[in-house]
């Protein structure tokens, strides 16, 4: 009795951790580039009705779009436009709460045993929980599992028939349902069927072709199993990540997860639950293809709560109770850690570059405008016809694979011929790499407009020679991804001051931008306006709270004026802002300098043990290397 009282409240708040957890797990700054033209198509939706022509890409004019996921795409844009990004994020992490929590029901005895899996599964989801259609599919497999049950022994039920109008609700959310829903049915009640001959397993056919039939109940009717066709074939798929198979995530909680299913279905097997079969074939689809992980790790959850009871049930008896508290424990300080502002909670989001889009408009550039494939998105929600989206399937593969190789001069020169674009919208590339390289050394082509975000050239024609004169560098790259280049322009004859007034002139353009700000403060550091220097770092600073890289320029600033405290204050707060993503780069690179300013200092002792933690996190700093060396007189 007195154990029926304590479950009738741990199982709600069991259930109620969990889904504030996921809920919490999910609330992240919006980042795939795919969710904004997603965005796009749904406020089509709103505006004019479901699209049935291509409205987003000058290279697709007058081809027909199968808009097969509509109906997620109008609940995103309504969600938007009746709470902004705060909104989406919660919406977001709500529908993967959804599926979370019809998972865990089947873990009902063990609720807190069930909750503690499916949090975790989740938290090793977290990368995948994003603003696209196949969220959805969370919340329709927990329902589809809800409906079937766990009993195939005999013939569909009512409630089983439910699955019919699911799939075609689900068909118009995302294109799985033309897969999953019938592969649900017919999958378990072919296993139940292995293990029992007198499974009637025809009638469960019957149900999975119904199933598969109300797929074409959507307002593009066969077209919706030729774009799932045509997605899944692809011929430049192998180039997208997200359809390779996931090898990388195996050192990865993936690779647990994998380790745990593997153990788990043949228990669940033996055990009767379709969860076995379910977990086993989201399973070889994430090997298929890494956007089918967050599949398996709804899946794999159940399987496990299905294979195993909690540990210390029979061992702690009558304190099992304790266990369970201390389980909702565990949950409740995961959503608490997730909630932290180390776990990278935001409800933020803002299209990536919209400065350039807005330039483009400002300065009325017509098209054609090249893009690079992740750029699409963003900028089909700016209103800017695109060369490239995420709609990979739409393209023919050869552009396509032409359009990911751009930078190389050959492809650049084949696409300018065909296409004669007037203006080239450019990212800058997060790993430095110099793209712009074909753009920045061609006369044919200016850089007109910079910000953190991107860069915006113009072709030198008649049309743009007003726009060019006006507002062109000369002597900026900010596509190259170090210093040289400001060397070489400071070289030249009056070069400090004219590098100076384009820097002035970015920060006017983009007020927000960082990156100018500190090629100011190097710039202006290396004409010996030491103070002007540290003035533009802390601007940077002030505008990028928390990033290290301001706070290590500002440093680098005060070191070379001789302000030794307040270098080593700057280059100790950066060093708290690096993760460990960054440690090989920036973070080896402020323990050399804090190393050096312990030598100014005269302290040799802790100089040699700071260049030894910049080695220890990248063998292949030299500076700190030679600096050791010297140190110890080899």
């Amino acid at each position: 009795m007195e154990e029926r009282r304590e479950n009738r409240w741990v199982a709600p708040v069991s259930l109620a951790l969990l889904a504030s957890a996921v809920v919490l797990l999910g609330a992240m700054a919006v980042r795939d580039p795919d969710t904004w033209w997603h965005l796009a198509a749904g406020r089509l939706v709103f505006q004019s009705g479901i699209p049935k022509g291509e409205p987003f890409s000058f290279v697709l004019t007058g081809r027909p779009w199968v808009s097969f996921e509509w109906l997620s795409q109008a609940l995103f844009w309504g969600v938007w436009s009746a709470g902004g990004a705060a909104a989406l994020i919660l919406f977001k992490g709500a529908v993967a709460a959804l599926g979370y929590g019809l998972v865990w029901r089947w873990g009902k005895k063990s609720p807190v045993w069930s909750a503690l899996l499916c949090v975790l599964a989740a938290l090793s989801a977290r990368h995948w929980l994003v603003e696209r259609p196949f969220i959805f599919d969370l919340s329709c497999i927990g329902l589809a599992a809800l409906i079937l049950g766990a009993r195939f022994g005999d013939g569909p039920g009512r409630r089983a028939w439910l699955l019919v109008p699911l799939t075609a609700l689900w068909a118009n959310l995302h294109g799985a349902a033309a897969l999953a829903a019938p592969a649900m049915c017919l999958s378990a009640a072919l296993a139940a069927r292995l293990r029992d001959s007198k499974v009637p397993f025809g009638r469960w056919a019957a149900l999975s072709a119904a199933a598969a039939a109300a797929v074409l109940l959507n307002p593009h009717g066969w077209g919706v199993l030729e774009v799932a066709w045509r997605t899944a074939a692809y011929p430049g798929k192998e180039l997208i990540k997200e359809w390779n198979t996931p090898w990388w995530e195996l050192g990865r909680p993936f690779g647990l997860w994998l380790l745990v299913s593997l153990a788990a279905v043949p228990r669940a097997w033996r055990q009767g639950s379709p969860w076995a079969v379910w977990t086993a074939g989201t399973l070889a689809a994430a090997f298929w293809a890494e956007r089918s992980i967050p599949l398996f790790l709804l899946c794999a959850p159940a399987c496990a709560a299905a294979a195993w009871e909690p540990p210390g049930r029979r061992v702690w008896g009558r304190w099992s109770g304790a266990l369970r508290l201390a389980g909702a424990g565990a949950i409740a300080a995961a959503a608490g850690a997730v909630w932290h502002p180390g776990g990278g909670v935001s409800l933020a989001a803002q299209p990536a570059l919209r400065g350039a889009a807005a330039f483009l408009a400002r300065e009325g550039v017509a098209g054609p405008v090249f893009n690079e494939y992740e750029s699409g998105g963003p900028l089909i929600f700016s209103g800017v016809p695109v060369f490239i989206d995420g709609r990979n399937a739409e393209y023919p593969a050869e552009h396509f694979r032409a359009a990911l190789s751009w930078h190389r001069p050959e492809v650049w020169a084949g696409l300018d011929a065909r296409w004669a674009f007037n203006a080239a919208v450019v990212r800058r590339h997060p790993t430095g790499a110099w793209t712009t390289r074909t753009l920045d050394e061609s006369p044919a082509w200016r850089l007109v407009y910079w910000d953190d975000e991107g860069m915006v050239y113009l072709k030198a024609k008649p049309e743009n020679a007003a726009v060019i004169e006006r507002l062109g560098y000369r002597l900026l790259y900010p596509g190259r991804g170090h210093h040289q280049w400001v060397e070489e322009a400071l070289a030249r004859p009056n070069g400090g001051a004219a590098l100076l007034a384009e820097l002035a002139r970015s920060t006017t353009a983009a007020p927000g931008g960082v990156n100018a700000r500190l090629l100011a403060a190097y710039a202006l550091a290396r004409v010996g306006r030491l103070a002007d220097a540290a003035g533009e770092a802390r601007a940077a600073a002030s505008l990028a709270p928390g990033q290290a890289q301001p706070l290590f320029t500002l440093g680098w600033t005060l070191e070379t004026a001789g302000d030794l405290v307040g270098a080593e204050s700057a280059y100790r707060a950066a060093l708290s802002a690096v993760g460990p993503d960054a440690r090989a780069a920036v973070g080896a690179d402020l323990l050399n300098n804090l190393g050096r300013l312990a030598e100014k200092r005269g302290d040799r002792t802790a100089a040699a043990a700071l260049y030894r933690k910049s080695l220890s996190w990248n063998k292949g700093q030299g500076d700190a290397l030679a600096n050791l060396r010297r140190l110890e007189g080899f």
